[in-house]
This record gives C-alpha cells, sequence and structure tokens, in this order.
C-alpha cells in the first residue's frame, strides 16, 4: 500500500499538487532559463496545516533518493535549528544520510571547501581576550583576530601551486566530525589547520581567493583574515543587530554561509550540469531560522561571469531550493514579509484535499491494484470527512479501504499493510501509520509527557477546554502549552472541526483502560464539568456539556436536556434540531456489537426512567432518537436502513411538542426515511 498521494507510476505528481510538481520539475530541469540576470527562485510551498505541505517534501525526497540525486532534507521546526543558522548549513552540505555531500553514483561527492571553512572557523575555540603569542603578526586588534591570523599565514599559499609543494594532491574534502554531529563541538587551533589543509592546494587557492572578496583588508591576506575574523565574531553574538544597516549578526552569517555554499557549486563537476540540480528541502521554514535562511539563499548575488578554466557550472548553479511554510510569518502574508526578497521566491499555495481529489486518489489505488470503475461520492465523502483533506493519511486510508474491499473504516484502519518490497505483512496497522503521517513522527519518538497530553486533550472540543485540561494535570501530566499547541488538534479556521490527528489520537484515548486516571470517561465527564461549571464562558457550553455527557455514556441526562429544549420557547424546531446534529456527532468509546438493533435497544432503555407517565414516553422517545443516530454517525453503520427508520419515527412523533418550527423536524424525519428506503432493513 502506497503511503502517499503518488501515483501508481511513481511518476505522475501526488494529488492536489500538480501545480506545486510542475514548477518544481522546471527548477529542477538542467535546462532551467529564467529571466537573465536571475537565478533559480527558491519555491516556497505554503498553506494551512494538513494541506500537505510536509507530505510534498517528503514524496520529492523519496523521489529524489530513489533517482540518486543528492539532496539535503530537513525539518526546521526541530529544535536543534530553532537559533542555530550554521547548525543548519552544517547539515545541508553533511556527507551523512541527508546531506548535498553524500557520494552518489552519477554525481560523484559533492564539496563545499569555501563553506566547510567557514563553518570550521565558526566553530574555533579561541578566547578573544587572550593575548596574541610572541612573534605572532601585530594586527592593532585582539586577540582573536590575531590568532587567526596566525592560522590564515600558517597555510597561506606561497605561490600558484606553491601551497601544492607543501600539503600535496586535493584532499578528500570531507568535512571533520565537530561539523556533523549531533551536538557541535567547538574546533581547536590544530583541527582547524589539520582541516583546511587537508582541502588540497587546488581547493584551498579558491577558497582564499574567493574570502578576499569578503574581506576589507588592504592586502590580500589581511582580507581573508577579516573575513573570517568578522565571520568568528558575529557567529559568537547572532543577536546583536548592526545599528546602521538594522541586520542582525544571525542574518550576516547566514548570507555569508549562503554565498559560500553557492560558490562552492560553481566549482562543481561539469557532469553535474547536464543532471537535474541537486536539491534542498526545508521543512517548516516558517519557524526557527527559517526565515533568515530563506531570505538569505534568495539574496546570493548572481554570478555573471563565465565558468573558469578550473571548471565550474557557472550561471545558473545547480542547486534547486523547495521550502514549505504557514501562509503568514509574524502575521504577515509571505510576499509582505519577505519584502524585495520575494522577487527571487515562487510562492506556490496548497490546500487540503477536496472529494473530486479523494475520487482520483481512490481511482488510483485501484488501479494500481488491477481494478477499476466508479467511486461513488459516499466513500469519498467518508474519507474525507475522517482525514479533513490531509493528503498522506487521506492516501493510506484509501489505500487501505481498497485493499479491505470497502468493508468499511473499522476495517480499514485495523489493515495491515504488506510491504511491496519484501512482500511481509506490516506489523503496525494502518490506524497506527496515520498517526505516524499526522504526527511527523512515531508515536513512541514523542516525549512520554506530550504524548500522553496530546491523547487526553484529543477529547475537547476547542483549544481553551484542551489548555484547561493540560492545566488541571491530574488526568495527564501538564506540558508546556506552546508544545500541545505545535500539533493540530484543531483546525485554526475552524477550531471546533476535527483534524485526522485529533481523530487518531482520540482513538488511542479510547483503548485506555477503564479506571485509569485518563481514561474516555474520566476525561469526559471532566470536560462536561467544566462546561456545567460555567468557567468555559460560553455560550454553547449546555450544548458541549452534553455532547460529553454523551460520549460518557450519561444518556439519561442527554435526553433529559434534548427534552426540556423541546418544549421550550427560545428554541424553535431549527434550533433543536442544530442542537441534536451537534449532541449525536459525539463518538462512542466502543462499536456497538451486531445485530445493531439489540445494541440499539440495549442502550436505550438503560436511560428511561421506570412508569408509563407522558415524561416517561417522550424520554423513551428522545433516547431512541439519540442513541440512533449516534450509532449512524460512525460511517461503518450509516447504512442501517433499521435505525433510519427509527429515528423518523421518533423525529415524527416529537415534532408534535415543539412551540414553532416543526416543519424543520418533518423535514429532519424526511431525509431519515429516504435513508431507510434506500438501505433497506439492513442493521
Amino acid at each position: 500500500m502506497a503511503t502517499g498521494t503518488e501515483a501508481p507510476d511513481g511518476d505522475a505528481p501526488p494529488v492536489g499538487q500538480a501545480a506545486q510538481s510542475t514548477c518544481y520539475d522546471a527548477l529542477t530541469d538542467p535546462g532551467w532559463s529564467g529571466p537573465r540576470g536571475s537565478r533559480r527562485p527558491v519555491l516556497v510551498v505554503h498553506g494551512p496545516q494538513g494541506s500537505g505541505k510536509s507530505h510534498f517534501l517528503r514524496h520529492k525526497a523519496r523521489e529524489l533518493e530513489d533517482y540518486g540525486v543528492p539532496y539535503a532534507h530537513l525539518d526546521l521546526a526541530s529544535a536543534r535549528y530553532h537559533s542555530s543558522v550554521p547548525d543548519v548549513f552544517a547539515a545541508i552540505a553533511s556527507p551523512e544520510e541527508r546531506g548535498l555531500a553524500r557520494a552518489l553514483k552519477y554525481y560523484g561527492r559533492l564539496r563545499f571547501p569555501r563553506l566547510w571553512t567557514a563553518l570550521v572557523t565558526i566553530r574555533l575555540d579561541i578566547d578573544p581576550e587572550e593575548a596574541p603569542a610572541e612573534g605572532a603578526l601585530q594586527t592593532g586588534t585582539d586577540g582573536a583576530h590575531a590568532r587567526i591570523a596566525e592560522l590564515v599565514n600558517e597555510v597561506w599559499p606561497t605561490g600558484l601551486g606553491g601551497l601544492g609543494r607543501v600539503l600535496g594532491g586535493a584532499g578528500d574534502l570531507i568535512p571533520p566530525a565537530e561539523l556533523i554531529g549531533v551536538e557541535p563541538l567547538p574546533v581547536d587551533i590544530a583541527k582547524w589547520v589539520a582541516a583546511v589543509s587537508g582541502m588540497g592546494a587546488h581547493a584551498l587557492e579558491r577558497v582564499f581567493e574567493w574570502m578576499r572578496g569578503q574581506g576589507h583588508g588592504a592586502q590580500p591576506r589581511e582580507q581573508v583574515t577579516d573575513s573570517l575574523y568578522h565571520l568568528w565574531c558575529q557567529a559568537r553574538d547572532p543577536d546583536a543587530v548592526d545599528p546602521v544597516s538594522r541586520v542582525s549578526n544571525r542574518e550576516k552569517v547566514a548570507r555569508f554561509l549562503a554565498d559560500a555554499l553557492f560558490a562552492d557549486l560553481r566549482n562543481a563537476a561539469r557532469k553535474i550540469t547536464r543532471q537535474p540540480t541537486p536539491v534542498v528541502l526545508l521543512d517548516n521554514a516558517d519557524q526557527g531560522v527559517g526565515p533568515v535562511l530563506l531570505r538569505s539563499l534568495a539574496e546570493v548575488p548572481v554570478p555573471y561571469g563565465r565558468p573558469s578554466l578550473l571548471g565550474g557550472a557557472g550561471f545558473p548553479e545547480p542547486l534547486t531550493v523547495v521550502a514549505t511554510s504557514a501562509g503568514t510569518v509574524d502575521g504577515l502574508p509571505l510576499e509582505s514579509f519577505y519584502g524585495d526578497s520575494a522577487r527571487n521566491m515562487l510562492f506556490s499555495p496548497l490546500s487540503p484535499l477536496n472529494p473530486g481529489n479523494v475520487e482520483e486518489l481512490v481511482s488510483r489505488v485501484r488501479a494500481r491494484s488491477g481494478g477499476g470503475g466508479h467511486v461513488s461520492q459516499e466513500i469519498a465523502d467518508i474519507l474525507l470527512e475522517f482525514t479533513g483533506g490531509h493528503p498522506g493519511t487521506t492516501a493510506q486510508l484509501a489505500g487501505a479501504w481498497v485493499a479491505v474491499g470497502g468493508e468499511g473504516l473499522h476495517e480499514a484502519l485495523s489493515h495491515r499493510p504488506v510491504d511491496p518490497a519484501t512482500r511481509m505483512r506490516s506489523a503496525s496497522t494502518v490506524e497506527e501509520h496515520m498517526l505516524t503521517t499526522a504526527l511527523g513522527t512515531a508515536p513512541d519518538q514523542l516525549d512520554h509527557r506530550l504524548r500522553e497530553a496530546l491523547v487526553t486533550c484529543s477529547a475537547a472540543r476547542s483549544v481553551d477546554a484542551a489548555l484547561w485540561l493540560n492545566r488541571a494535570g491530574d488526568l495527564t501530566e501538564r506540558v508546556e502549552e506552546e508544545r500541545l499547541l505545535a500539533h493540530p488538534l484543531w483546525d485554526p479556521r475552524n477550531p471546533e472541526a476535527t483534524t485526522v490527528l485529533r481523530r487518531l489520537l482520540f482513538r488511542s484515548l479510547a483503548r485506555r483502560p477503564t479506571g485509569s486516571p485518563g481514561a474516555w470517561d474520566a476525561v469526559h465527564r471532566r470536560l462536561a464539568d467544566y462546561y456545567q461549571s460555567g468557567e468555559a464562558g460560553t455560550g454553547d457550553s449546555v450544548e458541549f456539556e452534553i455532547y460529553h455527557r454523551l460520549c460518557a455514556g450519561q444518556l439519561e441526562r442527554v435526553a433529559w436536556h434534548l427534552q426540556g429544549w423541546l418544549v421550550s420557547p427560545d428554541v424553535d424546531g431549527r434550533e433543536w434540531v442544530r442542537r441534536l446534529r451537534a449532541v449525536t456527532s459525539a463518538p462512542r468509546r466502543t462499536r456497538p456489537s451486531y445485530p445493531l438493533l439489540d445494541s440499539w435497544a440495549h442502550t436505550w432503555r438503560g436511560a428511561v426512567p421506570e412508569g408509563r407517565t407522558e415524561d416517561s414516553e417522550e424520554t423513551e422517545t428522545v433516547a431512541k432518537l439519540v442513541t440512533a443516530r449516534q450509532i449512524l454517525a460512525d460511517p461503518d453503520f450509516f447504512s442501517s436502513g433499521a435505525l433510519h427508520s427509527a429515528c423518523h419515527m421518533a423525529l415524527n412523533h416529537l415534532a408534535e411538542r415543539v412551540p414553532t418550527g416543526a416543519n424543520h423536524l418533518y423535514d429532519e424525519a424526511i431525509w431519515h426515511l429516504q435513508m431507510a428506503a434506500r438501505f433497506g432493513t439492513a442493521v
């Protein structure tokens, strides 16, 4: 089963992302030709949470891996990249798993001597207050400047090819371990000399020639020293802001490193210019140092010169940068936030999948398995309702739906897909795979406190209620609110809408043992009490309260409220039907057993008071209606004609008690009658 929305042949763009794929393909094409005097723009794929931005990058990463094209794939939401620009560039140019410098069959090893020299310098372990050594080059500045001047002097070429006689041929240009480890480490003087010297004569001559253009001294050697010294100082105090230019040191460092990255690519082997470009994939570029990084990559000066005799790709450099972002940064639209840099960017919006996309997706999966035929709107609606149009999870659910022959949503979620490579059935269910996709990481990789808090808070219908649960601290261990809110349990465009992550975590909540502090019933009763107490401060408090009462199985209290609203002069028929729909959308903890009519009768009878008074008969009718609709809210049981028939009779009976607007109850009853006729007597 596919884990993304790729087509059966693997070449067609993901469903709903054709425009982004077309733009991406054009940029990675070695024959790309944009306006003269410009470089390949940075492609920024943006959209709301759940629209498939991360999925788009994961799909491209898999594609690049399959084709053997160098790429770097980073998530800038990671704590490692929150404030460290050098760490981002070290990861981009790393020879490790997700870096550009991996040795690949058709590209060899991309080398970044300018960038690595800069990164090693940034991590130099030098005390700026240290006095220059006796006999050292006197620069008239601090000890750090003097020490860097010593280092430059120690490896400085004595003439064209002179360094080659001293240091030998070009080395492997592998960066020292301090640059590519998980934790950044300081670099001592000896390691700096070894790392820089190990680049070999020709590489170091090019590095120093480029560094001269970044410095401010009068002589070449002083220019290189100035360049490295200023870079080292800026990296030590990244938050400082130049009072004249209003540019922070962090942004200055980013510009320097971006320039170095592109300058290194100009010396890439000529054969690379005849193949798809290497690609940098930056997820969540609206977070951490992402905005600074994108701006620096977009503003690298365009090289107008021809390729040098030493080799090189010339204009444009063989690199495509693709980033994902929310639609705004610091509350501003992307074009406004990036200002002048936006002219070197392409902004491509994504939206969640729509019903037509889902129909296409199911058709593709059927074609992949050798099937075909029309996909009904009802199936598309069921899948879309569960996932909210989230591309990655919708693709997984569609594949499972086809794999189980359309038996039902529960069967699809419980399906264990077969790995096409090993032919082995997965140890994890589709539901578990979907949860990993929705979270962006495997659940067991999350901090335990955060994972359990997310499961508990998924029961809440709003952000405020979830934060209240988290603060209470007795049903779940409290976590930092920003960490909780970083996960999309609630759609910011519609806070009461249920996202696919919330639905999946909701199912995890249902599996918690009865009697545990954060069990299903305990959480829903606590939320019901929260709304009953008035702490919520919302006009829908009573409606939300009985929603949670129904989740907790307190059917009698739910029936009592709906019965009271039925005869209230402040609630007409239209409003009563709206509240009925909202309340009965409450999910059950466990699936009703078959036959459904027996499960339905067993549930509502427990809520009916003893005695045959008029009120008890009406309570019975309401209980029958609520129980039937709650079962029908499960997509697997929507086709029960018998339960639709029960709802039809109950609504017709209750319509006689509504003071005004009885026609709305009759309309609802007619709809149920139509469903009963459609599905017959099926239970």
